[in-house]
């Protein structure tokens, strides 16, 4: 079930989380896992953490998020080795078609050879360290060539053979062998310089760190020859590997586990001085550089020096690149760094100071959620630094990388608790404002207040007021008159009764006129009063259903405040479950038993 669905079930509607809400979620919740970790049990930090590689204090990889540094550490370039441990069958192809021409097999006995390299074997079994002609079919020799070994009694021994004998043949008349009689013990590096001309008793020496070895000499094989005899086909040279074929079985394959470096044949025979030289008290040098007693240089025939990841001979005799096989590699040794306030960085970048930090003991400080080194890491002397970031999430797969499974039910509670915390957030701003508002009761109309009269309340008009006004000026008031025209009281006055009466009749007629306006502006206030009261009518009914709708309004908005209401004290409710589950996931993450992961992956181990 994905990391949503299990928010969803927890907090009850899987619906109403949003996407980014439950991203931010588990992102914050998972930060918060990270920094219970470092505060409760810290030792458990290296199961959150990941290692990032710098090649500069520049380097992105250097930021931090939370300052949680478990470690740094720094190569040094001069201190390179091949490794040949990675895998069970990890090992480097010198030449898969090995012969007597090739410069590492063009040593002989009147030349004289010498080796001379530094190694750290990683366990007590054989290891083969070099095969010069390794035969891989059955019409060769398993005897040819010449070859350096660690046998299972820890003894480190040159041996070499004839071409006679078959492939699966370890007949001692075939091959001699001279072996060192020093115990070898793991995990410790050794500086080796052998010194032979592959001839009889006493020919041959071998110096461990300086000092020259008891030896013992087996096998029958007297060399007689100019060299030793190597396969003519169908053979290979290698480091760290070597195959045996059987009569009518697997064949025999056997891998050195260890690490190598500043490895160099020599053709011709050096000195018992020039080898302690070589030692040279534990501390190593270039052997392309002569120095005190070790005057032979010139003579260094093949040369791979291991120090930087070069897998080309350093002496251009040998021109086929060696193949490294099964995730073998040639890397820096590394020194982890100590960690220093910020207040001494001039001091450890300073070559006179007593702080000055050098390749073997470096140092780092955090500057701005920036990890700094000193020295500063290089592409070849890169720095590796161990730290705590939160991992990428995928929620359909249910992980988180850098973070143990037994940790995500807890990343997943402490999200629901912040998803939870958001819906109760937003509970309010549900809620609405106030009865008219549009993002809850759209679906329900308001009251239009407004009344739809379309006539105009009607006037008397002019033609009244001008036949008033004229009915009266024919009473009493001729001064109002045309010229020469008189009113009824002037008629009167003079007694003349004809004009009298014409005019009071001029008089009757304009009333007359006034009362015919008067007749038609009633039925304009009668046509007016009738569309008013149907407008009334219609306002009369928009009110009702506006109440009714009102109240309406109300209950819903009752409903939905009861439902909100009820969700946040479900949510509140689950909040105080989810804190508590949270609470005890911290008991039981903090209290390890026989039974849970954090048992089982071992917290406190930092092998």
């Amino acid at each position: 079930m994905s990391f949503t669905a299990q928010i969803g079930q927890l907090t009850g509607s899987a619906s109403t989380n949003d996407a980014t809400t439950i991203a931010q979620g588990l992102e914050n919740a998972q930060l918060e896992v990270i920094q219970k970790v470092s505060q409760v049990q810290p030792e458990m930090l290296h199961l959150l953490s990941s290692e990032a590689v710098s090649t500069s204090n520049t380097d992105g990889d250097n930021t931090l998020v939370n300052n949680i540094v478990l470690n740094v550490n720094r190569a040094d370039g001069t201190s390179g080795y091949l490794d040949t441990s990675p895998a069970s069958n990890s090992y480097v192809t010198v030449d898969s078609n090995a012969l007597s021409s090739d410069a590492y097999n063009a040593i002989t006995s009147t030349s004289g050879a010498s080796f001379s390299f530094w190694i750290k074997f990683l366990n007590d079994d054989t290891s083969p360290i070099f095969t010069s002609s390794n035969g891989n079919t059955n019409s060769v020799s398993n005897n040819a060539g010449w070859r350096i070994v660690k046998g299972s009694d820890r003894k480190l021994y040159l041996q070499w053979g004839t071409t006679t004998g078959s492939y699966s043949d370890d007949n001692v008349d075939y091959y001699r062998r001279v072996t060192a009689q020093n115990i070898l013990t793991s995990e410790v590096w050794y500086h080796v310089a052998i010194i032979t001309s592959f001839g009889h008793t006493g020919n041959t020496k071998i110096y461990i760190n300086g000092i020259e070895c008891d030896i013992k000499e087996t096998g029958n094989y007297v060399f007689s020859g100019t060299s030793p005899e190597y396969n003519g086909h169908y053979a290979a040279a290698y480091i760290g590997y070597h195959i045996k074929l059987n009569d009518g079985g697997s064949p025999t394959t056997t891998y050195g586990d260890f690490h190598l470096r500043n490895f160099g044949i020599f053709k011709g025979k050096l000195s018992e001085a020039q080898a302690k030289t070589l030692y040279n008290n534990n501390a190593y040098f270039d052997l392309r550089n002569s120095t005190g007693d070790y005057t032979s240089s010139d003579k260094l025939h093949v040369y791979w020096d291991f120090t930087t990841t070069s897998l080309e001979d350093l002496m251009d005799k040998h021109t086929t690149t060696l193949s490294l096989q099964n995730s073998a590699v040639v890397t820096n040794y590394r020194y982890d760094a100590s960690f220093i306030d910020r207040k001494y960085v001039n001091k450890v970048k300073d070559l006179n100071s007593l702080y000055y930090a050098d390749a073997v003991s470096p140092v780092y400080t955090i500057n701005n959620g920036k990890v700094e080194i000193y020295p500063a890491p290089t592409s070849t002397e890169s720095a590796n630094i161990t730290k705590v970031v939160p991992g990428a999430i995928d929620d359909n797969a249910e992980t988180i990388a850098n973070m143990p499974r037994f940790l995500h039910n807890q990343v997943v509670r402490i999200a629901s608790y912040y998803v939870l915390l958001k819906r109760i957030g937003d509970v309010r701003d549900s809620l609405p404002t106030d009865l008219n508002d549009t993002t809850v009761f759209d679906a329900i109309a308001d009251f239009n207040d407004s009344i739809g009269v379309t006539t105009s309340l009607p006037s008397v008009g002019g033609d009244y007021s001008d036949a008033i006004t004229k009915a009266k000026n024919l009473i009493d008031d001729a001064t109002q008159l045309s010229a020469d025209t008189e009113d009824a009281e002037y008629w009167l006055k003079e007694e003349d009764p004809e004009m009298l009466q014409s005019t009071l009749s001029t008089a009757a007629q304009e009333l007359q006129r006034a009362q015919s306006v008067l007749s038609g502006h009633s039925a304009e206030i009668n046509k007016y009063q009738a569309e008013i009261s149907k407008e009334s009518a219609e306002a009369g009914q928009a009110l009702q259903e506006y109440q009714a709708n009102l109240t309406k309004k109300i209950q819903f908005f009752t409903t939905l405040i009861g439902k909100l209401n009820t969700d946040y004290q479900w949510m509140t409710a689950q909040l105080g479950i989810i804190k508590n589950m949270i609470d005890e996931g911290w008991v039981s993450i903090f209290t390890p038993n026989a039974n849970n992961d954090v048992s089982r992956v071992g917290v406190g181990s930092w092998s």
